[in-house]
């Protein structure tokens, strides 16, 4: 039986570069992208990034499309900073993957 590990290295920006990803919600952003990976039955071995962008060092398993997952990962993230930017609470969709 073979063995298949792979990792990708995945960066995405927030549209027309805006620096949306502030100090104050940066942490929880990370946080919210570590569980939707978690949520996926990814492992997530690095987050972090600018105001304007993320990177993400991510094992995704072989029965998933990446086009998919990271499609996923921008709409989840999106709801999370823009509920976040509207209001103090957290009201946070996350979209799970299908295999």
């Amino acid at each position: 039986m073979s063995h298949t590990r792979l990792l990708f290295h995945i960066v995405f920006r927030t549209k027309y570069n805006v620096p949306a990803i502030g100090l104050e919600n940066s942490n929880d952003l990370y946080r919210f992208i570590w569980d939707f990976c978690k949520d996926n039955n990814c492992i997530l071995y690095r987050v972090g990034g600018m105001p304007d962008h993320v990177h993400i060092l991510v094992q995704i398993p072989a029965a998933f499309c990446i086009s998919d997952f990271v499609q996923r990962l921008k709409v989840s993230t999106n709801f999370f900073i823009k509920n976040r930017r509207n209001c103090n609470c957290l009201r946070i969709k996350r979209v799970q993957c299908n295999i």
